[in-house]
């Protein structure tokens, strides 16, 4: 694996507060040809799509840490607030597209993956990046769970306010 990929795996690991789980390329097909990535819901896998990451090149660098932080996000949900995020029914991308992008679910981890590489990166995600019906809400939701966000990362990195 990258050495840059197996970093952000770890901040974002200590972000979340998440360890003992596994993140593998999927070489069974378990997901299907247009699903980029997804969290097995209570085996604490992310399957990865073996077309992004064969080869990991440019175009599908930034794209790749996206999916993987959006998918740890998604166990954290699971994890720490199942009845937030789950309680009632998933709506899959074959049952509606739109809705499936508009739920909760979804808009939290984009919303995280979006400021996971913002501050990893130092630059914003490309708007489109998620479709239009989604954006906004993404957006929004990215300013709501900021201040949670960068105090996480702020307890991982404290400053040093004696020295002048």
């Amino acid at each position: 694996m990258d050495n840059k990929l197996q970093e952000f795996i770890n901040l974002t690991e200590a972000i979340l507060d998440i360890d003992d789980y596994e993140i593998r390329v999927d070489q069974e097909n378990q997901l299907d040809k247009t699903t980029k990535a997804g969290y097995v819901f209570g085996t604490n896998t992310i399957l990865i799509n073996k077309t992004l990451t064969n080869p990991l090149t440019s175009d599908k660098y930034i794209e790749v840490f996206m999916i993987i932080a959006h998918e740890m996000r998604h166990m954290w949900q699971a994890l720490y607030h199942f009845e937030t995020y789950y309680a009632d029914s998933y709506i899959t991308e074959n049952d509606n597209e739109a809705a499936y992008e508009r739920q909760l679910s979804e808009v939290d981890a984009n919303a995280f993956a979006w400021l996971m590489i913002e501050f990893y990166f130092g630059k914003h995600p490309a708007k489109g990046t998620w479709k239009i019906h989604s954006y906004d809400l993404i957006k929004e939701r990215a300013f709501e769970i900021f201040d949670d966000f960068y105090s996480r990362i702020d307890s991982l990195f404290p400053q040093d306010t004696t020295k002048a």
